[in-house]
Order: structure tokens, then sequence, then C-alpha cells
């Protein structure tokens, strides 16, 4: 793994010094539908200028604010609108207020910036602890491309994975897990239409039938949940900034840690033992009732899924170009 991320590193150090930042880079994640190719079907827009002061999304080639998305989201599943994931943004200038940040949601996204104006401002693929669904694993953080021509402020840039959805629910118990059979009350020896004791009774007799009949066996333990999924790789970073200006960064790199186990499926159900109500009550006259099966407990919780992985980014700072 270590000799994959020397070539990688080495492979991008030399694509930026031929011809900068190189757009036909290829960047793959071992995730399963998480490959990231850019670009591939790019979409082009250009914006004179943005103010970001709260978190905003990018989402099929805009960038919006969470009610916003959340609309948008729900437009398309009415539509079935397919939804695109390579952009390649324009912006005359930026500003990014307190509170503001903006998420590619692991998205292939291009940002050009002409000049960029931030007091506070953090731009990263996804939200901290973003979770997949139930099930499926975390997307990666995909590819982000930062052009930045001058400017002034510090931008924070986290390359974050999402977090592998829960694993499934352990399987529902089968009739195999179900108790042994009893035969308890089942005897003529035993009194069933029971109304309280009868001085009369000779309850030493029914006690010992009782004690020598057979109770219904317990069920079994319930199926072990399933393995959590897998985390997503952190995403791939090009930043390129053209002027010695005011302008720093900081990166950071968080690949999504795998999913929580999914809960163990229920346990087995206790033997069948016809007990009617009468009987019950002379199990509890005897204090027998804890010899009576019980309910299979439930299952183990599965295991942690796999965490992604840290993949590398490459910084050109006037042709200074370092790679991690």
């Amino acid at each position: 793994m270590r000799r994959i991320s020397v070539i990688l590193k080495i492979l991008m150090t030399a694509l930026f010094t031929i011809s900068g930042l190189c757009a036909c880079v290829e960047f793959r994640s071992k995730n399963e539908g998480q490959e990231s190719q850019f670009p591939k079907a790019i979409q082009l827009v250009d914006l004179p200028s943005i103010q970001i002061n709260e978190p905003m999304y990018v989402f099929d080639g805009k960038i919006l604010n969470l009610q916003d998305m959340e609309l948008e989201i729900k437009l398309n599943e009415v539509s079935k609108k397919s939804v695109k994931h390579d952009f390649d943004f324009s912006i005359d200038e930026l500003t990014m207020t307190d509170g503001g940040s903006l998420y590619t949601l692991g998205n292939n996204v291009r940002i050009h910036v002409r000049n960029i104006k931030i007091e506070s401002g953090l731009i990263s693929t996804f939200p901290e602890g973003q979770t997949a669904e139930f099930g499926k694993n975390g997307r990666a953080g995909g590819h982000l491309l930062i052009d930045i021509q001058g400017g002034v402020g510090i931008l924070k840039i986290v390359m974050r994975g999402e977090t592998g959805g829960q694993g499934l629910i352990g399987a529902s118990p089968e009739d195999s897990m179900k108790g042994s059979r009893g035969n308890v009350c089942e005897s003529n020896a035993v009194i069933i239409d029971w109304h309280g004791p009868d001085p009369h009774q000779d309850w030493g007799a029914t006690l010992r039938t009782l004690l020598g009949s057979t109770f219904p066996g317990s069920g079994a333990k319930g199926r072990a949940g399933g393995e959590g999924a897998r985390g997503g790789d952190s995403g791939t970073l090009e930043l390129k900034i053209r002027s010695n200006s005011d302008f720093t960064f900081a990166v950071e790199r968080s690949p999504g840690g795998g999913g929580s186990g999914g809960l163990g499926g229920a346990g087995g159900e206790i033997g069948d033992y016809g007990l009617n109500k009468d009987c019950r009550e002379l199990l509890k006259y005897f204090h027998l009732e804890d010899k009576l099966g019980k309910k299979g407990e439930q299952g183990e919780t599965g295991k942690t899924g796999p965490s992604g992985l840290v993949q590398p980014y490459c910084i050109n700072r006037q042709d200074m170009i370092s790679c991690l």
C-alpha cells in the first residue's frame, strides 16, 4: 500500500511539472463504486461572485444551502432526473465569512477563483460525521482542484471520506433455533383445573409428577449482526496558488471510518409446551416457573467495518510543487 502511495505521488508531481495542474490525472479508490475519474463529463459553471456565510453544498452543478439542496433532491426523485457529479466552477470573487463552509459531497470538483477573501472559511468533501446509508460503503471524497489567482485569509481544506453504513441486522431465527418441546402438565396425574390450594389434594404426588416432567427448552441465541460497511477514502486534492499573496491554507486528510456492526438477530422461541393459564398458576404455586425455558438471547453485534484510505494531495504555489 505504501508503494502504491509513493507511485501516486511521483506521478502527480511529474504531471504538475509538465502542465501545471493536469486535468487528465486519474485517481482510483479501492471502494466499489468509488472510482473517481476526472474529468469525465464536466459541467461548466460561471459565477461572477459568491458569498458563503453558512454551510453550502455542491449539488448537480449548483451551490446550495441545506434547505434548497433537500428540495432539489426531492424534485429529482419525483422527476427521476439523473444527477451529474463532475463540475468546473469559475468564480470571479469568492468571499467566505464566519460560519461559511462549502462541501463537495464526493463529487469531482474544480474551483477556479480569481480573487478569494476569507474571514473564516472551510472547503471540505463531507461534513464531519456524515454516514452512508444502512449497509452501504461510505463514499470517497472524490477529486478536488482549487485554483486561486490571489486573495487574502486562511482557508482550511479537509479531505474526508464518508463513514460506512451500519451493518445488516442478524438473520431472523429459524425453526431449528426453537427450544425443545416439553410435556409438563400433560399427565393426567396433574390437576389442570386449578383454583388454588386444596387441603384434600395429595400435593406431594402432584409435585413429583411435575418434577418428573420435561420442561420446554430455551431458544438458541440469535444470529450475529453483519459487519459494518467500509468507510470512504479521503479523496485527492490539487491546490494551485498563482501569486505571492497574503493567502494561506491548511490541509487535513481523514478517511471515513468503518460503519458500526449490525444489531444481532432475535433469539429462538421457547419450546412448545401447551401450557394453559391454570397450569402456569400451578407451577407458580410450586415455584417451578424458573424451570421453563426462555426466549433465546439476542445475537452479538457485528464487527466494525474497515476504514477508508488516506489519499495523496499536491500543492503548487508559484510553480513550487510538493506532494504528500
